[in-house]
């Protein structure tokens, strides 16, 4: 089950947005848990996994398994989250977390 792009709330735009200017070619994978880390750190794990299931081109429910586990048992390093922020921080990062 995933998700268009245009069936993302409107709520979950700005985000989604976010993560497309951050990351124009696709997400690596190295960076996948620090991202749903750090989003983590703000957002709900259903909105993150709407997200980041569209985003990523993923099935929702693997999406929303891995975000459970980035807050468990794949909990990624800060230096990590530290390298996804400053990705996402000239894409309007700190301007959204001002609006959360």
């Amino acid at each position: 089950m995933s998700m268009k792009d245009q069936e993302i709330p409107e709520h979950l735009k700005p985000i989604f947005d976010m993560l497309k200017c951050a990351y124009p070619n696709e997400l690596d994978t190295e960076e996948y848990f620090p991202l749903l880390g750090t989003l983590g750190e703000i957002m709900n794990q259903r909105g993150i996994a709407n997200v980041v299931s569209v985003f990523a081109k993923k099935d929702y429910g693997e999406v929303y398994n891995d975000v459970l586990a980035s807050q468990s048992s794949h909990i990624p390093a800060p230096e990590a989250i530290a390298s996804v922020k400053e990705r996402l921080i000239p894409c309007g990062y700190e301007k959204w977390l001002n609006e959360v």
